[in-house]
Protein backbone atom coordinates (compact mmCIF):
# COMPACT_ATOMS: atom_id res chain seq x y z
CA UNK A 1 0.00 0.00 0.00
CA UNK A 2 1.48 3.36 -1.07
CA UNK A 3 0.39 5.08 2.18
CA UNK A 4 2.21 2.62 4.43
CA UNK A 5 5.95 2.40 5.02
CA UNK A 6 7.91 -0.71 5.92
CA UNK A 7 7.42 -0.39 9.71
CA UNK A 8 3.70 0.26 9.31
CA UNK A 9 3.31 -2.74 7.01
CA UNK A 10 5.12 -4.90 9.56
CA UNK A 11 2.70 -3.81 12.34
CA UNK A 12 -0.27 -4.64 10.15
CA UNK A 13 1.25 -7.95 9.11
CA UNK A 14 1.78 -9.03 12.74
CA UNK A 15 -1.89 -8.31 13.37
CA UNK A 16 -2.88 -10.44 10.38
CA UNK A 17 -3.90 -7.45 8.25
CA UNK A 18 -2.40 -8.09 4.83
CA UNK A 19 -4.82 -6.75 2.22
CA UNK A 20 -7.17 -3.84 1.61
CA UNK A 21 -10.03 -6.27 2.29
CA UNK A 22 -8.53 -6.95 5.74
CA UNK A 23 -8.43 -3.22 6.44
CA UNK A 24 -12.04 -2.80 5.42
CA UNK A 25 -13.09 -5.78 7.54
CA UNK A 26 -11.14 -4.60 10.61
CA UNK A 27 -11.00 -0.79 10.55
CA UNK A 28 -11.13 -0.54 14.34
CA UNK A 29 -8.02 -2.72 14.70
CA UNK A 30 -6.14 -0.60 12.15
CA UNK A 31 -6.98 2.60 14.02
CA UNK A 32 -5.98 1.08 17.39
CA UNK A 33 -2.66 -0.05 15.94
CA UNK A 34 -1.75 3.12 14.04
CA UNK A 35 -3.77 6.00 15.49
CA UNK A 36 -4.27 8.93 13.12
CA UNK A 37 -2.32 7.19 10.37
CA UNK A 38 -4.68 4.25 10.78
CA UNK A 39 -7.66 6.55 10.34
CA UNK A 40 -6.16 7.81 7.08
CA UNK A 41 -5.33 4.33 5.78
CA UNK A 42 -8.86 3.16 6.63
CA UNK A 43 -10.43 6.06 4.75
CA UNK A 44 -8.31 5.35 1.70
CA UNK A 45 -9.23 1.65 1.85
CA UNK A 46 -12.89 2.70 1.61
CA UNK A 47 -12.15 5.01 -1.30
CA UNK A 48 -12.41 8.25 0.66
CA UNK A 49 -9.80 10.81 -0.39
CA UNK A 50 -10.59 14.52 -0.43
CA UNK A 51 -7.21 15.68 -1.72
CA UNK A 52 -7.38 17.87 -4.80
CA UNK A 53 -6.71 16.08 -8.06
CA UNK A 54 -4.03 17.69 -10.21
CA UNK A 55 -4.63 16.59 -13.79
CA UNK A 56 -1.66 15.84 -16.02
CA UNK A 57 -1.41 18.27 -18.87
CA UNK A 58 1.07 17.36 -21.62
CA UNK A 59 1.51 21.03 -22.47
CA UNK A 60 3.03 21.55 -19.01
CA UNK A 61 5.75 18.97 -19.61
CA UNK A 62 9.37 20.04 -19.13
CA UNK A 63 10.60 17.87 -21.98
CA UNK A 64 9.41 15.72 -24.87
CA UNK A 65 11.54 12.71 -25.74
CA UNK A 66 11.62 9.28 -27.32
CA UNK A 67 14.16 6.53 -26.76
CA UNK A 68 14.72 2.98 -27.89
CA UNK A 69 16.62 -0.02 -26.54
CA UNK A 70 18.30 -2.46 -28.92
CA UNK A 71 18.29 -6.20 -28.44
CA UNK A 72 22.05 -6.21 -28.99
CA UNK A 73 24.69 -3.51 -28.63
CA UNK A 74 25.35 -1.39 -31.73
CA UNK A 75 28.46 0.60 -32.67
CA UNK A 76 27.53 1.52 -36.26
CA UNK A 77 27.28 5.33 -36.23
CA UNK A 78 25.40 5.46 -39.53
CA UNK A 79 22.74 3.14 -38.15
CA UNK A 80 22.52 5.10 -34.89
CA UNK A 81 21.96 8.33 -36.81
CA UNK A 82 19.24 6.63 -38.88
CA UNK A 83 17.51 5.67 -35.64
CA UNK A 84 17.91 9.25 -34.39
CA UNK A 85 16.03 10.45 -37.47
CA UNK A 86 13.04 8.25 -36.62
CA UNK A 87 13.17 9.32 -32.97
CA UNK A 88 13.43 12.99 -33.99
CA UNK A 89 10.36 12.68 -36.19
CA UNK A 90 8.50 11.10 -33.28
CA UNK A 91 9.53 13.93 -30.94
CA UNK A 92 8.43 16.49 -33.53
CA UNK A 93 4.99 14.86 -33.70
CA UNK A 94 4.56 14.78 -29.94
CA UNK A 95 5.60 18.42 -29.60
CA UNK A 96 3.30 19.51 -32.44
CA UNK A 97 0.38 17.63 -30.88
CA UNK A 98 0.53 19.89 -27.83
CA UNK A 99 1.71 23.07 -29.52
CA UNK A 100 5.17 22.96 -27.91
CA UNK A 101 8.53 24.29 -29.03
CA UNK A 102 11.91 23.74 -27.42
CA UNK A 103 15.16 25.65 -27.16
CA UNK A 104 17.26 22.66 -26.14
CA UNK A 105 17.95 19.29 -27.73
CA UNK A 106 19.04 16.26 -25.70
CA UNK A 107 20.80 13.08 -26.73
CA UNK A 108 20.64 10.12 -24.36
CA UNK A 109 22.92 7.11 -24.69
CA UNK A 110 23.24 3.95 -22.63
CA UNK A 111 26.41 2.01 -23.34
CA UNK A 112 26.70 -1.75 -23.48
CA UNK A 113 27.87 -1.77 -19.84
CA UNK A 114 24.54 -0.06 -18.95
CA UNK A 115 26.16 3.24 -17.97
CA UNK A 116 24.08 6.14 -19.27
CA UNK A 117 24.85 9.73 -20.18
CA UNK A 118 23.07 12.69 -21.71
CA UNK A 119 24.38 15.52 -23.84
CA UNK A 120 22.48 18.71 -24.58
CA UNK A 121 22.73 21.62 -26.96
CA UNK A 122 20.76 24.83 -27.40
CA UNK A 123 18.90 25.71 -30.58
CA UNK A 124 16.58 28.50 -31.75
CA UNK A 125 13.00 27.80 -30.67
CA UNK A 126 11.90 24.78 -32.72
CA UNK A 127 10.16 21.46 -32.88
CA UNK A 128 11.65 20.58 -36.26
CA UNK A 129 12.67 16.96 -36.65
CA UNK A 130 15.50 18.10 -38.92
CA UNK A 131 16.94 20.36 -36.22
CA UNK A 132 16.59 17.67 -33.54
CA UNK A 133 18.20 15.11 -35.85
CA UNK A 134 21.05 17.42 -36.82
CA UNK A 135 21.80 18.38 -33.21
CA UNK A 136 21.57 14.86 -31.77
CA UNK A 137 23.83 13.64 -34.57
CA UNK A 138 26.34 16.37 -33.73
CA UNK A 139 26.21 15.43 -30.07
CA UNK A 140 26.68 11.77 -30.95
CA UNK A 141 29.83 12.66 -32.88
CA UNK A 142 31.33 14.13 -29.69
CA UNK A 143 31.11 10.77 -27.91
CA UNK A 144 33.65 7.94 -28.05
CA UNK A 145 32.89 5.05 -30.36
CA UNK A 146 31.56 2.38 -28.04
CA UNK A 147 28.79 -0.25 -28.20
CA UNK A 148 25.39 1.36 -27.57
CA UNK A 149 22.40 -0.40 -26.03
CA UNK A 150 19.92 2.53 -25.87
CA UNK A 151 19.62 5.83 -27.69
CA UNK A 152 17.15 8.68 -27.26
CA UNK A 153 16.35 12.14 -28.59
CA UNK A 154 14.44 14.92 -26.85
CA UNK A 155 13.42 18.56 -26.69
CA UNK A 156 13.61 20.62 -23.49
CA UNK A 157 13.22 24.26 -22.39
CA UNK A 158 9.67 23.92 -23.69
CA UNK A 159 7.15 26.64 -24.33
CA UNK A 160 4.07 27.24 -26.42
CA UNK A 161 3.53 29.34 -29.51
CA UNK A 162 2.73 32.44 -27.45
CA UNK A 163 5.87 34.16 -26.31
CA UNK A 164 8.32 31.96 -28.18
CA UNK A 165 11.23 33.72 -29.82
CA UNK A 166 11.13 34.19 -33.56
CA UNK A 167 13.42 31.73 -35.34
CA UNK A 168 15.17 31.84 -38.70
CA UNK A 169 12.42 29.60 -40.05
CA UNK A 170 9.92 32.36 -39.32
CA UNK A 171 12.06 35.00 -41.03
CA UNK A 172 13.36 32.83 -43.88
CA UNK A 173 10.75 30.17 -44.69
CA UNK A 174 13.08 28.57 -47.24
CA UNK A 175 15.19 27.35 -44.30
CA UNK A 176 12.27 25.21 -43.17
CA UNK A 177 11.96 23.81 -46.69
CA UNK A 178 15.65 22.94 -46.82
CA UNK A 179 15.43 21.22 -43.45
CA UNK A 180 12.38 19.26 -44.50
CA UNK A 181 14.20 18.28 -47.67
CA UNK A 182 17.10 17.00 -45.54
CA UNK A 183 14.66 14.75 -43.68
CA UNK A 184 13.12 13.51 -46.92
CA UNK A 185 16.54 12.75 -48.37
CA UNK A 186 17.50 10.99 -45.15
CA UNK A 187 14.42 8.78 -45.39
CA UNK A 188 15.22 8.05 -49.04
CA UNK A 189 18.74 6.93 -48.10
CA UNK A 190 17.30 4.74 -45.36
CA UNK A 191 14.86 3.15 -47.81
CA UNK A 192 17.74 2.30 -50.12
CA UNK A 193 19.79 0.93 -47.26
CA UNK A 194 17.15 -1.16 -45.50
CA UNK A 195 14.59 -1.80 -48.22
CA UNK A 196 11.73 -0.24 -46.21
CA UNK A 197 9.35 2.49 -47.39
CA UNK A 198 9.61 4.76 -44.36
CA UNK A 199 7.74 7.70 -45.91
CA UNK A 200 4.62 5.65 -46.65
CA UNK A 201 4.55 4.06 -43.21
CA UNK A 202 5.59 6.79 -40.77
CA UNK A 203 2.16 6.89 -39.11
CA UNK A 204 2.42 3.20 -38.25
CA UNK A 205 6.11 3.23 -37.44
CA UNK A 206 5.66 5.71 -34.62
CA UNK A 207 3.62 3.27 -32.54
CA UNK A 208 5.89 1.87 -29.83
CA UNK A 209 5.95 -1.81 -30.75
CA UNK A 210 6.11 -1.12 -34.49
CA UNK A 211 8.98 1.31 -34.05
CA UNK A 212 10.88 -1.23 -32.00
CA UNK A 213 10.33 -4.00 -34.58
CA UNK A 214 11.27 -1.65 -37.43
CA UNK A 215 14.54 -0.65 -35.78
CA UNK A 216 15.38 -4.25 -34.96
CA UNK A 217 14.82 -5.15 -38.61
CA UNK A 218 17.12 -2.26 -39.57
CA UNK A 219 19.77 -3.45 -37.11
CA UNK A 220 19.75 -6.98 -38.46
CA UNK A 221 19.66 -6.01 -42.15
CA UNK A 222 21.93 -2.95 -42.16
Amino acid sequence: MYTAGEKTREKLKRAGILTVRDIRDRPGDVVRLLGRQGEWITRVAFGEDDRAVTPYRPEDAKSVSRELTFQKDVEDRGFLKDVLLLLSLSVERRAARYGLYGEGVTLKVTWGDMKSLTRSGTVPSTRSAAVIWQETGRLLDTLPSRPVRLIGAGLHYLGGENGRQVSFDDILPENAYLRDRAVQEGLDRMQARYGLDFKANLDRIFHGETLYKTVEYMRIHR
